[in-house]
């Protein structure tokens, strides 16, 4: 402290004000938190000396109390100290005295902070007239009182009145006897802030480089007074969209805040808020609540609840949690609800609600109720319209913007002709009074296109789309929610206009974009709320469909759009899966994670407790990904995939999807898109979805039930699927297959050729399932060494009551029935005993050895406990528990558990994460006294969490273990995805009920044919084969042997 007053004294009037008062900060923050004080409690402290206080002998300790009143943000109290200070000045020194002048300017400053403008004016006058009478030279103070009544002028709105006094300012300076370059920074910083309040951005930056270049002249790059300046140009920055440059200069003057006031300082705060306003414009909007949260919390804590500095602060993290929510995070619309309240009570209290933050706060409230309910949001702009002419005029941004968000809310509840009257009264008003390329001019302008595009003008809506598509790449770069926003614009109107090319070039961009912001932003999302993340891009994409399927010149496009979007939050969770099992440092949150999620899994947890389970899942998921390295986002190019591809291979994608037709989107169609090994691509229409879903469903029920005519239906889905690929596919020998909705449930090796005698399709090809086609260049780059050995559970005890042995208990069958692998079970409880799994196991433990977990060790503990086997093989029951609401589910899909044993029959257990209705069975499934972390399921949402990166193989011998919740764009959600995302290179799972007995006899022949070096396709091939022909007839039926479906890898298992 003694070396900065040393210091000022040998500075300038300007200099010296300025480094008293952040002395006086800086040793206000170190003794509060030395003893542990709250920045309240030395309030308190100060208010009680200023109550005591009323000799002049003690006007130094007044003065000095009503200065960090001031800092402190206790303004009432600071008012309260200095008019009293003002009375024993008066007293002592005369009215007239120049300090009586120097009390009146603090006091109209804090009148102004206050927003008691007419106080703050009259005060300020007052203190001007004693400065001038006193004709002190060079006078510091009169330049500084006419720069403080311009201030006043300014945040009124009263810009002319405002640049009157500075001007005023400018000539006292321009007469001091010498030059002062403190005074001059003042003078431009000053005018750069009123042309930036104004709108006039490049003259505003043309004056606070000015103020820039003399203060860094005159204290150097890190000095508080610098990064002061450089705060109010990296705002501006922000104004002109320029997000980068404004985002590195605001950590730079964090770093100056936090060397000289430390954290909990409402400087440092206030720019820990302007980054959060940052990462909000670059859609990361994580980084911006989590700035948000940390600037309210240091003001909350230095200022206290009610004081007018949190509002804006309130509005950063409502507006952020309103952008990360857009209706994939359920509540988070509630949540910033109440933070935007809460802002317009504070801003009630201390200024009444014809204020600036009342409109600012309006307008945001009213921006989150055009999602959510327009009809809400028209009073409130109406108001903030009006609100902004008052205290602005017309000619102003803010009232620009107000007028286009009164516009967004009419076009919501479809008045298009107000929409379309207030846009333009808007566009032109931003148009005189803002930068050409300013973001806020493109926003409006794809408002307005948006508007024709609806009224079918689609010329009109290109030329706006386009112009508005140019601001935003210039201002704000290509991978950005406004570029994405424009270009769905203009794909649409130029879709529906005929333009072809341009949509084309327009939709490649869109799945660029979509692509990069869903790698950059998901991750840091909770699992349950990533599906609802990537909706909000809408369906635009599916116009690339809709494109190919009018002319083939589009195929590329088409192609592009799938390779790159299908299931690629699975891809992402099974990345983020792989290096949480790298990592050591999130040890404690991952173990932390596994036991909630086995908790979650219990059927016999209540609602109330799954509930509050899945909120601190969803925090324990957050966190985790903060701290977890970055992704590399890809864009995966078809050259890629192509050059992966073995010679005479084809890749068919399916998709299923909405072919737009004008203004909407047409019944549900099937396209299969497909690539040669030569680079060539062709689409072919299959027809309605409809019509295929239903044939797929017949063929997978006569097959199962065994009906008499189930050949035909297996024809008629040939007909339908296979047969149209014909020409495309040629005389390739490979097709890799990657399916879309029923489509995933279709058993492809059961389809027969009619035209080559009823000879099978997979005796023709090779068949290799796939979820995506990027799939292909991850397996080319070959597998891990897996870190163990095998892993085979068999004939669990499902009766068990914490037994454990290594006897493998004798097998009786006490009923000639046949014995099933059920996958639906009207009571979960009651689960019967498997005796060909016993077999089964042994059999496969002698083919390919390994740790064999049998009767009462087959427990999922047990299974979790083991990283990363070569090979997992699970003999048991499975289980999907559909949502029991599509009339193919079967009656006992549709009642979980008996009403009088714990039930979960309810509707909220089918809404449940479909990762968590299905899975195995394991010992102890029939016994109500489990834990909830081993009790006897294992479920998909549980094997997610199983570190089985580099097993190269998973087979599921039980039924319908491949069945699971189908989403579009992302495939089935069941134990497929589990242990894709888990880390497997390959599943074997079955599409529906299995026998127990030709199951156990079919592994072990798949088993004898992969140890003999056979790749996983051949060997599942070459076993269906035989058993076509198998000496029990009962066993040549499809339903055996067609049941069982490879996805991934299907090469051979090296060291088997």
């Amino acid at each position: 402290m003694k070396q900065i007053k040393l210091l000022a004294a040998r500075q300038s009037h300007y200099l010296v004000q300025l480094i008293l008062t952040i002395a006086l900060t800086i040793d206000l923050n170190k003794s509060t938190h030395s003893k542990d004080h709250t920045v309240l409690e030395t309030n308190n402290l100060y208010s009680q000396l200023i109550t005591e206080n009323k000799s002049n002998a003690n006007i130094s300790e007044l003065e000095k109390a009503a200065n960090n009143l001031e800092n402190n943000g206790n303004l009432i109290d600071a008012l309260k100290a200095n008019e009293q200070i003002l009375k024993i000045k008066i007293e002592h020194l005369g009215k007239e005295d120049y300090w009586v002048g120097i009390v009146l300017k603090k006091i109209g400053s804090i009148h102004a902070k206050l927003g008691n403008f007419k106080e703050a004016e009259d005060s300020l006058k007052e203190a001007l007239r004693i400065f001038i009478k006193s004709k002190i030279e060079d006078s510091w103070e009169i330049e500084q009182t006419l720069l403080a009544l311009g201030n006043i002028y300014k945040k009124q709105a009263k810009f002319p009145e405002a640049e009157a006094q500075y001007i005023k300012a400018r000539k006292v300076v321009e007469n001091f006897s010498k030059p002062n370059p403190l005074s001059s920074h003042g003078i431009y910083f000053s005018f750069g802030q009123l042309y930036h309040k104004q709108g006039k951005y490049i003259k505003a930056k043309e004056y606070y480089t000015r103020a820039l270049n003399i203060i860094e002249n005159l204290t150097g790059e890190n000095s508080l007074i610098t990064a002061m300046t450089l705060q109010s140009l990296a705002a501006l920055n922000e104004d002109l969209s320029l997000y980068p440059q404004a985002k590195a200069i605001y950590m730079k003057v964090l770093s100056i805040f936090e060397s000289n006031f430390g954290t909990y300082h409402i400087h440092t705060a206030t720019v820990i808020g302007n980054l959060s306003n940052i990462f909000l414009r670059l859609n990361a909007f994580s980084e911006a609540k989590d700035y948000a949260i940390k600037e309210l919390l240091i003001k909350e804590k230095v200022l206290g609840k009610n004081h007018p500095d949190l509002v804006m602060p309130l509005n950063r993290l409502a507006n952020a949690l309103v952008s990360q929510s857009n209706d994939f995070q359920g509540g988070g619309y509630d949540e910033a609800f109440d933070h935007y309240l809460r802002a317009l009570e504070i801003v009630k209290l201390n200024f009444g609600l014809e204020h600036h933050y009342a409109s600012l706060t309006m307008n945001n409230l009213a921006s989150m109720l055009l999602t959510t309910d327009p009809t809400k949001a028209l009073p409130v702009l109406e108001k903030t319209v009006q609100i902004n002419k008052n205290i602005y005029g017309l000619s102003h941004p803010y009232t620009a913007t107000s007028l286009n968000n009164l516009a967004a809310a009419y076009a919501n509840i479809g008045d298009k002709t107000k929409a379309e009257s207030f846009y333009i009264k808007s566009l032109k008003i931003k148009e005189e009074v803002l930068p050409k390329d300013h973001i806020d001019i493109g926003i409006t302008l794809n408002n307005l296109a948006n508007i024709y595009s609806d009224q079918g003008l689609y010329e009109q809506a290109l030329i706006y789309s386009q112009r508005a598509l140019k601001i935003f790449r210039e201002s704000v770069g290509e991978y950005n929610q406004k570029t994405y926003e424009a270009l769905t614009t203009l794909a649409s109107s130029s879709f529906n206009a005929g333009k072809y090319s341009i949509t084309e070039d327009a939709i490649k961009r869109v799945i660029q974009i979509q692509t990069i912001l869903i790698q950059r932003e998901a991750p840091f999302l909770s699992i349950s709320k990533r599906t609802e993340f990537k909706k909000t891009f809408g369906r635009i994409s599916e116009l690339s469909y809709s494109l190919a399927q009018r002319n083939s010149e589009y195929n590329t496009i088409a192609l592009f759009s799938r390779i790159n979007l299908h299931g690629i939050l699975a891809d992402l969770e099974g990345n983020q899966s792989k290096l949480t099992n790298l990592s050591n440092t999130q040890y404690e949150i991952v173990k932390e994670l596994q036991s909630v999620i086995s908790s979650l899994s219990s059927f016999s947890l209540e609602p109330s407790e799954r509930k509050k389970l899945n909120t601190y899942r969803e925090t324990l998921e957050q966190s985790l990904y903060k701290i977890l390295p970055r992704l590399k986002p890809r864009i995966t190019s078809i050259e890629e995939v192509a050059k992966a591809m073995p010679q005479k291979s084809v890749l068919i994608e399916f998709q299923k999807y909405h072919p737009r037709v004008g203004k909407r989107w047409d019944r549900a169609r099937y396209l299969a898109i497909i690539l040669t090994d030569n680079h060539s691509i062709s689409t072919i229409d299959l027809g309605p979805a409809k019509d295929i879903d239903a044939a797929i469903h017949k063929m997978t029920e006569g097959i199962e039930k065994k009906w008499s005519d189930s050949t035909q239906l297996i024809n008629n889905v040939y007909q339908l699927v296979i047969r149209p690929l014909k020409k495309a596919t040629n005389d390739a020998s490979n097709w890799f297959i990657s399916a879309d909705g029923e489509l995933n449930r279709m058993p492809f090796n059961s389809l027969k050729i009619p035209e080559r005698n009823n000879s099978y399709l997979s005796e023709s090809v090779n068949l290799r399932l796939i979820t995506t086609g990027r799939e292909l260049i991850d397996l080319t780059k070959g597998s891990k060494s897996s870190r163990s050995q095998n892993l085979i559970v068999a004939d669990p005890a499902y009766d068990a009551i914490n037994q454990v042995s290594d006897r493998v208990t004798s097998v009786e069958n006490k009923s000639n029935k046949k014995v099933f692998r059920p996958a639906t079970n009207q009571d979960l409880r009651v689960w019967q005993r498997l005796k060909e799994t016993a077999i089964e196991g042994n059999s496969i433990q002698s083919l390919i050895g390994g740790k064999l977990l049998m009767r009462e060790q087959a427990t999922s503990n047990n299974v979790k406990q083991i990283s990363a086997p070569k090979v997992v093989h699970l003999a048991t029951h499975a289980f999907y528990l559909s949502k029991g609401s599509s009339k193919s589910d079967e009656a006992g899909e549709k009642a979980v558990l008996d009403p009088d044993k714990d039930s979960i029959n309810n509707g909220d257990f089918y809404n449940l994460n479909p990762l968590i209705r299905s899975g195995i069975v394991l010992s102890e499934a029939n016994n109500d006294d489990t834990s909830l972390d081993n009790d006897g399921y294992l479920t998909a949402l549980e094997i997610t969490q199983i570190d089985w990166d580099g097993t190269e193989l998973v087979v599921v011998s039980g039924c319908e273990s491949g069945r699971g919740e189908i989403r579009a764009g992302e495939g089935i959600y069941g134990l497929k995805r589990a242990i894709a995302v888990a880390g497997a290179r390959s599943s074997l799972l079955s599409l529906w009920k299995v026998d127990d007995e030709a199951t156990a006899a079919f592994m072990t022949s798949f088993y004898t044919r992969l140890k003999d070096g056979s790749g996983r396709g051949d060997a599942l091939s070459a076993t269906q084969k035989e058993f076509r022909t198998h000496p029990n007839e009962d066993w040549r039926e499809p339903y055996v042997w067609a049941a069982f479906q490879l996805s991934g890898d299907w090469g051979p298992i090296e060291g088997l």
